[in-house]
């Protein structure tokens, strides 16, 4: 989560021990981290010391400038101190900050609101029009703001994923300076209350997605929860009451993305008429394959700091992703596993230990045959024969480290267009699974500058259109 360093100094307590509050200093971290430093007590100090008790489930408190506070999962991150006076450490799985909520309550919500790094670049909607007026008045420039309407990005069984906007205009009057600004957010609520840590679930899953879409790691920011409990403002109008949440998420960067619109993969007006199909499929996709996700970001990210490590990273990531994405095998389950027990059974008994290991997935695909069967679709962008057979001879050298296969094997020249090659192939990969068609999918690539260059195309070139 990006947010800046915060600190706040209230007075904090366990739900069941309303009277006995301590004061202390509530710190959210750079990333969303919670921590809680008490001077003073929560639990008996017998417990603490014998670690009979190392966290509570709910503290609850209120910050100096008056708002509430819960801090939910929270464990001693550090031995408390029993000096005079004594201080404890500890650190949280969600802050909320707005809300008390009562010990028995559960932390249910029926919308979590919150933006992403490369938002506004991923939709490109804008209210803001700029006229310059050259025919009469050269010197006249009209600036316009027209609100724009919320989008329905998916809805189904009662939850819906929304596209929100919002604009301020400050400075107006007279002055030297007058602006329009235009935020926009991702909403997604549900009929029923959903429990906190499946509202997150679902955030880190749309979280992904844009990352795919924009071909960069975003961060989410802003991040509130909401019930249909409603508050009255001051203008007269209902509204949902605000909770901000914090909490420590992965993917992270210390820096946003700095994305072009020719570098995304999937921009949003190439999916604007079929994003309910998109985004079921993508929650569908997740289901099955979310490990392999997580591998292909490790590649992309600083988890792989050195070539052979992206490598290792980017093929796992697609051999994974076809074990989960796909059913075919070589033997169906029932006959791998007669012939699996008959082959045991014919065995000397003092080589079963060794044999078995390798017959117990004999059944399954080889690393060729899964490359192969996911390149076939997109075959005009690989057109290499010689390909998949370095990729394979390079993976099984880094695999098993065998002097013989090291001539075989891709040089570390060779590795990153390789690389950059699979990368660009788990990207087709999606898009296919999320519903695209193949002409679809060349015109990305045709109008996409980074993807291109993945697959190898050099500046100007363009490749041809699958059929």
């Amino acid at each position: 989560m990006r947010t800046e360093k915060s600190e706040s100094m209230g007075e904090f307590w366990l739900p069941e021990k309303p009277d006995a509050k301590v004061h202390g200093t509530l710190t959210i971290e750079e990333g969303g981290l919670v921590r809680l430093k008490t001077v003073g007590l929560l639990a008996e100090q017998l417990d603490l010391m014998n670690w009979r008790v190392t966290g509570h489930a709910r503290i609850i408190g209120r910050l100096h400038g008056g708002e509430a506070v819960t801090l939910e999962d929270t464990f001693y991150w550090r031995r408390p101190s029993f000096g005079i006076p004594p201080t404890t450490a500890l650190e949280a799985k969600f802050a909320f900050i707005g809300l008390a909520l009562d010990g028995n309550a559960d932390a249910t919500f029926n919308s979590i609101i919150f933006t992403t790094d490369c938002l506004s670049e991923w939709h490109q909607k804008t209210g803001i029009s700029c006229e310059l007026d050259e025919s009469e008045n050269p010197r006249k420039t009209t600036i316009r703001y027209e609100a724009i309407d919320d989008v329905v990005l998916w809805s189904e069984a009662g939850k819906r994923l929304e596209l929100t906007f919002e604009w301020n205009l400050s400075d107006v009057g007279p002055g030297a300076l007058a602006s329009v600004t235009q935020y926009s957010s991702l909403r997604f609520s549900s009929d029923e209350r959903i429990p906190v840590e499946e509202l997150t679930r679902t955030v880190h899953r749309i979280q992904h997605f844009l990352s795919f879409a924009v071909g960069a790691t975003v961060s989410i920011s802003a991040v509130f929860v909401g019930s249909c409990d409603h508050v009255t403002t001051p203008e007269a109008r209902k509204t949902s009451r605000p909770v901000r949440l914090y909490y420590h998420c992965y993917p992270f960067t210390e820096k946003p993305a700095d994305i072009g619109r020719s570098s995304m993969p999937l921009p949003f007006p190439s999916i604007e008429s079929v994003t309910q199909s998109v985004f079921s499929r993508w929650f569908s996709v997740y289901e099955r394959a979310g490990k392999a996700l997580g591998l292909y970001w490790g590649a992309l990210n600083d988890s792989a700091k050195y070539i052979d490590g992206r490598f290792l990273f980017i093929i796992q990531a697609l051999e994974v992703f076809h074990r989960l994405t796909s059913a075919e095998t070589v033997l169906s389950k029932d006959a791998h596993r007669a012939l699996f027990k008959t082959l045991i059974k014919a065995c000397p008994a003092e080589y079963r230990e060794l044999i078995a290991p390798r017959l117990r997935y004999a059944h399954e695909l080889s690393l060729s045959t899964r490359l192969q069967r996911m390149v076939d679709p997109f075959a005009v962008f690989f057109d290499e024969p010689a390909f998949l057979q370095k990729v394979v001879r390079t993976r099984n050298y880094f695999t098993h480290w065998d002097p013989k296969s090291k001539e075989m094997a891709a040089t570390d020249d060779e590795l990153w267009p390789i690389c950059a090659k699979l990368e660009a192939l788990f990207s087709l990969l999606l898009m296919r699974e999320i519903g695209l068609s193949s002409d679809t999918i060349a015109h990305l690539v045709e109008s996409n500058r980074e993807l291109k260059r993945r697959l190898g195309y050099r500046l100007g070139e363009k490749p041809s259109h699958a059929s």
